[in-house]
This record gives C-alpha cells, structure tokens and sequence, in this order.
C-alpha cells in the first residue's frame, strides 16, 4: 500500500521506520482522557448518501454501552465478526468488554454453519448480523441462530419472512430489529420481534436517544398525525435525531 498511497500523493508514516516515532518513550504518555474527545473517525455516506467522516467520542460509546438491553446477561458473549472499520464492531466490543463479558473472535468470514459451530463451541450468546445476511442465513439455515440468547439485525429494509423463518427454527432466540445511521452510534431504536407480528417496525429509541416522525418537508409530525411513505424516502432517513454521536 505504501506505493499506491505515494502515488496518489498521499503522505505516509511508516511507524516502525520513523525516526521521530522510535525515538518516543514507550510508557504511557499520561494524557488526559474526557468524554468528549475522539474515539475514532468512520467515514460512512450515512442518511445523506453523500460520502462523509463522522466523529464518534468516547462519551458517546459510552452512552450506548449504557443501554439497559445490555444488562440482562443476553450479552455476555458477543460475536465479534465485523471489520474494526465498521460501526457494528464498536457493539461487538465495547458493549460485552464495558459491562463484564466477554468478545469471541470470528475466525474468519462468517457462514450459516460457521456461526452455528461458534456458539457451539465457545457459548456466544449474542450476535448483530446485516440485514443481508441475516436473510441470507435464514434462507439457507434458519436454525444456525439456535443456541443464541438474542439476534440483533439491521441495515436495511427487513424482510418479515425471514424474521419468521428464524423465530420458527429458533424458538429460544430472541430476534430484536434494530435501526440506526452511524452518526448515532450504532443504533438508535431497535423492536422485538416476535411470530405473527405481520410488520417490521424499526421500534422505539434506545436509552440516551431521541426519535423524530419528520415529514416530506423533514418537519417534525405531531403525535397521532398519520404519514405514509415507502421505502426510501427523507421520512425514513431521517427519522432518528443524533443523540449520541
């Protein structure tokens, strides 16, 4: 990468190499940490489409750690299987490591029969899937969840027929649809799901978050005002205000 990068006129640190760098003491540094400083930069197209950084703080990671979903030992045991650059991981490790659980590292791509092995093998308890492969595994091996305390599962518009599929195979499984941009720090609202509910509702605003019904125009719809959209649309995208990040 070091080439490439050159190439396109990017300036490159090599940490191992770097004079300035070795030459720094190897003990901590003793800077202060506070809630409201950076914990990392996720480069997302988020709810706008348009390509962008989002800055997450540690506070903010901390507020969703905070949720009390997390406190009824369902979690003990997180899968961690997504890339470090992606929003998911921030739940996969901070949330079991933050509250006394423990994280179990995926050794590789994520299969059906591969995640079913995982929790057999090394208890998992919880694990958040895509949307995407949350069908697809339903699809191809919908009882590859059993064993599991809860499926959290997000990203993009639900199929109810797959939901179905895995609360019939996996009737000890709680599934929980769960919704939120990467601006609010992993997630924002999330709902239970359960046999027969005949809908796919994104639910209600988790802990430290607030939920907005934002018209065509995005102004704010007051309680018991019906509005109607299909997917996608601003109403949608726009549905959840930045209560943690």
């Amino acid at each position: 990468m070091r080439d490439r990068a050159l190439a396109v006129g990017c300036a490159v640190i090599e940490v191992d190499a770097d004079p300035e760098i070795t030459a720094q003491p190897t003990t901590n540094p003793g800077v202060p940490l506070r809630a409201d400083r950076l914990a990392y930069v996720m480069f997302t197209s988020g709810s706008t489409g348009v390509p962008k950084g989002v800055a997450v703080t540690h506070g903010n990671i901390v507020a969703l750690v905070a949720d009390h979903r997390w406190r009824n030992g369902n979690h003990d045991r997180v899968l961690f299987h997504s890339p470090h650059a992606f929003d998911a991981a921030t739940y996969e490790i901070w949330v079991p490591l933050l509250s006394g659980g423990r994280v179990v590292l995926a050794p590789g791509e994520l299969d059906a029969r591969g995640l079913a092995r995982l929790v057999s093998a090394h208890g998992v308890t919880a694990v958040f899937i895509t949307t995407a492969l949350f069908n697809l595994f339903a699809e191809e091996a919908p009882d590859c969840f059993a064993g599991l305390r809860e499926v959290w599962t997000g990203g993009e518009a639900a199929s109810l027929k797959a939901f179905e599929q895995v609360l019939a195979h996996c009737p000890g499984t709680e599934v929980v649809h769960v919704y939120g941009p990467t601006e609010t720090t992993t997630f924002a609202t999330c709902r239970p799901m359960a046999e027969g509910s005949g809908a796919a509702p994104i639910g209600r605003p988790m802990d430290n978050m607030r939920g907005y019904v934002l018209d065509e125009h995005l102004t704010p719809v007051p309680p018991g005002c019906p509005v109607s959209c299909t997917w996608p649309v601003p109403v949608w995208r726009a549905a959840t205000s930045v209560g943690r990040g």
